[in-house]
């Protein structure tokens, strides 16, 4: 017995596991194409599972030959529950927002507001008219989802700004906090406090609960004609999946 061989694959299969799940908040949200989808992580956490599967094989169908069969079973489950927490969190639970309401898909003229923004000033939604704009209620500075979706529009921002539109991102987080996003991000854009959720109340668009300190936005993105009104409006299913720039771009230039 003490010449059986050590095990690798008790350690390997479970941070397999556990890299492909935390990888995807933590490297892979930040890029669309492995944002909306995630073809990267599902593989490698399948693969911590069946390396962790082989592991708890070895142990007990060759348990003369390879060690581990206490701290493979406990690897096995570790990988396990985390794959199945994975998959829910992806299949089900990134689904679990609000219905748009009748408001939000009724919505013809933006409700005018006045927010502060991350510099200190305020910004009013009338002051803009006569240019296009483009709204996104984002869920908090907390979401992965969120910062690359802000970060996606600012690659595009001077193409935005070239067609005379200009974007206001629009969250309940305090200014203080959405001044240390767009300095880590080099925004070229103003993120607007709504800590009460008023103005997201107002759009239809709360999420009761759903943030960490209570209610927050429901992910979304309206684009408003230099009127002021609604021309398009992208309610996303899944807080996981927003809409890129380029659609963004798509519909800004339908705009005369």
């Amino acid at each position: 017995m003490s010449g059986r061989r050590r095990n690798h694959l008790l350690w390997l299969g479970p941070l397999v596991t556990l890299i492909g799940a935390l990888s995807y908040f933590m490297v892979f949200a930040r890029f669309p194409a492995t944002r909306d989808f995630p073809w990267v992580n599902l593989p490698l956490v399948a693969l911590g599972l069946v390396l962790s599967g082989v592991a708890v094989w070895r142990a007990f169908v060759h348990r003369t030959v390879w060690r581990g069969r206490v701290l493979g079973t406990a690897g096995f489950v570790f990988s396990l529950l985390l794959a199945l927490a994975f998959n829910l969190y992806v299949f089900s639970l990134s689904y679990m927002l609000p219905d748009p309401t009748a408001l939000t898909l009724e919505l013809e003229q933006a409700p005018d507001f006045t927010l502060a923004d991350h510099t200190g000033g305020e910004v009013r939604l009338a002051d803009l008219r006569g240019r296009k704009v483009v709204l996104v209620f984002y869920r908090g500075f907390w979401g992965p989802f969120c910062l690359s979706e802000l970060h996606g529009l600012q690659t595009r921002i001077d193409e935005i700004h070239a067609l005379d539109a200009e974007v206001l991102a629009i969250s309940v987080d305090p200014p203080g906090r959405s001044r240390e996003i767009a300095e880590a991000y080099d925004l070229g854009y103003p993120l607007l406090s709504d800590p009460g959720a008023a103005v997201t109340r107002q759009y239809g668009l709360l999420h009761e609960n759903g943030g960490i300190g209570g209610d927050i936005a429901r992910p979304a993105t309206l684009v408003l004609d230099r009127e002021g009104r609604v021309a398009w409006r992208d309610l996303t299913e899944n807080w996981r999946i927003r809409v890129r720039p380029e659609r963004v771009l798509e519909r800004l230039r339908s705009i005369p």
